[in-house]
């Protein structure tokens, strides 16, 4: 199967609606899973750091389980993309509800 590569304008203006106020997280997000069969791994490595900066960065928990869901579902499509996303493995797990820790559990082992 050919793989369709994700516009490097659509990918920028995914990644800048991350920080525009406003911005509906969820929906956000969920465009960012939305598209990751189309991703190259170049950007699904750029996404991963973007998603690993908001969530170190400090969302509110909704946003930042759904955060690492994406996180997840990146490094599973692109598992090169793992090591961008090494900085989330430092979150203390005490702290997150049982589906981040899950997600954790998959990205950072």
């Amino acid at each position: 199967m050919e793989q369709v590569v994700v516009d490097p304008a659509l990918l920028d203006a995914m990644l800048a609606g991350a920080s525009t106020p406003g911005t509906d997280q969820d929906r956000w997000l969920d465009s960012i899973t939305d598209q990751l069969g189309a991703f190259t791994d170049e950007q699904a490595a750029l996404v991963t750091v973007t998603l690993t900066d908001l969530v170190l960065a400090g969302l509110p928990a909704r946003e930042r389980e759904s955060a690492l869901h994406a996180v997840a579902e990146v490094v599973e499509w692109h598992p090169v993309a793992r090591p961008a996303a090494e900085a989330l493995c430092t979150l203390d797990r005490t702290a997150l509800s049982p589906s981040e820790v899950e997600y954790l559990g998959f990205v950072c082992g």
